[in-house]
């Protein structure tokens, strides 16, 4: 999975806009620190679970989910093994239940990838989704579109919340997970949404 990084900087504005209306001279939140990092394990044919250890504790903004054949390491083959259903859990609550058919739906329609011309783009080509990679979003609180957030959405989680993804695997797995969670000098959820 390749993930590409823009800078988004702040620049010190003028104290007012031609109209006198006064610019805020410090960014949202300063010091807030965005992480991503990625965790795995081998997990076996059948029904299998996995516990998501990084960012537990935090406001999560994105899991992103992969598998990997066992075998011969490629995400190719291993697409076909993704459980279908797949549950994720979060503590005792069923977040969502989605079979695989309807997660690769829900990524064409939200990421946009579309039909082009007469034909849908296959998988692992241009404009096509990745083998095996199935994300769970939380930043699309303007428009269905994952990236038009507003921190609304976040997953909020405590130290020792539980997410679990638990489904019947129909090979041999290594399974990743890549989160991507905020943290704020104050530890405070709520600045997020208040400092926007």
């Amino acid at each position: 999975m390749r993930i590409r990084g823009y800078i988004d900087s702040y620049t010190e504005p003028a104290a007012a806009a031609p109209n006198g209306r006064p610019f805020s001279q410090s960014p949202p939140v300063p010091g807030s620190l965005q992480y991503w990092k990625s965790e795995n394990n081998a997990l076996p044919s059948g029904t299998a679970k996995y516990d998501l250890t990084n960012g537990i504790g935090f406001p999560m903004r994105n899991i992103f989910y992969y598998v990997r054949d066992a075998g011969n390491s490629t995400r190719a083959t291993a697409d076909a093994n993704w459980p279908d259903p797949a549950t994720l859990l979060i503590g005792n609550v069923n977040y969502f239940t989605r079979g695989r058919n309807l997660w690769n739906s829900l990524l064409s329609r939200y990421y946009g990838f579309a039909a082009v011309g007469a034909t849908i783009p296959g998988v692992d080509t241009a404009g096509g989704r990745e083998n095996g990679v199935y994300p769970v979003w939380l930043t699309s609180d303007m428009t269905s579109h994952p990236g038009d957030e507003l921190r609304f959405k976040y997953l909020d989680t405590q130290v020792n919340t539980l997410v679990r993804l638990t489904g019947s695997f129909g090979g041999t797995t290594t399974f990743f997970a890549l989160t991507n969670w905020l943290a704020t000098p104050s530890k405070n959820r709520y600045a997020l949404i208040a400092g926007g």
